[in-house]
């Protein structure tokens, strides 16, 4: 019984609460019920010696500093579960094991890699990926699961992705689905373009089970075929115009993205529109712009899908002097209001751009 008792007390912080109370209750039992057959022996008729009582007194006494050690044992328990190990892994610290890869439950939107390291590595190398390399912002992060969601742009489309990493066997898979379906060219566009950017962790397409669809882009035509515009006789500003009118419209939001991802691919394969669409700027939408580089209380007050287009276009419009003039005049960048830590990453990197214009400028 004693036994029981000291083992009790030494395993007690692997055990639950319920069971540290079930053990000590049973040995304390069968302490107790020793003790009472010892005094009973002791006092029966013939054999209550000298040597006897002394016995029992012994045994009792052991009895008493038992249950005392058992008193102070039981005030020092902490029934909290101990906190898991943190793994740690170029900079980033998890808690968990990662998921093992289970090729049943890849769908159609899922493209598979394997790769040729940790998942936590893997994990580790995405996420530097979307958070420093990539026109992106992550949306959630669940470290324990090795998963996040991020928004990130395609030819100015912003497409809602999903990122997993698994266990499998001495490497690790990646998964990566499109949870948006916004463009699903422009999607596997961008795709294939990770596998360049992450290309050390040695990542390659996946030979697993995969419902992913290979799309040629010479079949759909090129970028630059669709921003042609032809002009003739009418000016850019009538060409814009519309646009911008689309652009801030109340509704419906699928209109406002479409016009501000024009506006932007124009700005970009267009310089001759740059004055033009500085102008239209900064009378149609000065107030707009304003409030969507100025993010109030660390949030932003247009959805991310619109203001990425819209600043790109600025600042692509920015390069050239006469419309960068236009630009940097209005108050969000003439007073560097735009330059706020809330601001995503991937907006701080276009404003920073059109600022440093108006410095140019300046000298």
């Amino acid at each position: 019984a004693v036994l029981a008792l000291r083992g009790t007390l030494v395993g007690h912080r692997f055990m639950s609460s319920a069971m540290f109370s079930d053990r000590c209750s049973m040995a304390c039992t069968a302490v107790t019920s020793g003790v009472a057959l010892r005094a009973h022996e002791a006092i029966l008729p013939g054999i209550a010696d000298d040597h006897v009582r002394k016995k029992a007194e012994v045994k009792e006494e052991d009895t008493q500093n038992i249950f005392g050690w058992l008193s102070q044992g039981t005030k020092s328990f902490d029934p909290r579960p101990a906190a898991p190990p943190q793994l740690t892994d170029v900079g980033v610290s998890f808690q968990g094991v990662a998921p093992v890869w289970r090729p049943d439950d890849v769908f159609p939107q899922h493209r598979v890699f394997e790769v040729q390291a940790t998942p936590l590595a893997a994990f580790s190398a995405f996420r530097r990926c979307f958070e420093e390399q990539r026109p992106a912002e992550i949306l959630t992060m669940d470290e324990s699961m090795f998963c996040f969601t991020a928004l990130t742009f395609e030819d100015f489309v912003a497409l809602h992705i999903e990122v997993r990493a698994f266990a499998h066997g001495v490497g690790a898979v990646v998964v990566l689905a499109d949870l948006g379906r916004t463009d699903t060219v422009l999607y596997h566009r961008m795709l294939d373009g990770l596998s360049k950017v992450v290309e050390p962790i040695g990542m390659c397409d996946s030979k697993l089970p995969s419902l992913s669809l290979d799309f040629d882009d010479d079949n759909f035509g090129s970028d630059e075929d669709s921003t042609q515009v032809q002009v003739g006789v009418m000016s850019w500003h009538d060409v814009l115009a519309p646009l911008f009118s689309d652009a801030i419209k109340v509704s419906p939001k699928r209109a406002r993205e479409h016009a501000w991802q024009m506006i932007a691919r124009l700005s970009k394969s267009e310089p001759d529109c740059h004055v033009a669409m500085a102008k239209l700027a900064v009378t149609k939408c000065c107030d707009i712009i304003a409030a969507a580089l100025r993010p109030c209380k660390s949030a932003l007050t247009m959805p991310l899908a619109e203001i990425y287009p819209m600043a790109a276009a600025l600042r692509f419009a920015s390069r050239t002097p006469e419309a960068a003039e236009k630009i940097v005049s209005m108050d969000i960048f003439s007073q560097r209001l735009c330059l706020s830590h809330s601001l995503p990453r991937c907006l701080l990197e276009l404003v920073a751009e059109i600022v440093s214009q108006r410095e140019i400028e300046q000298v």
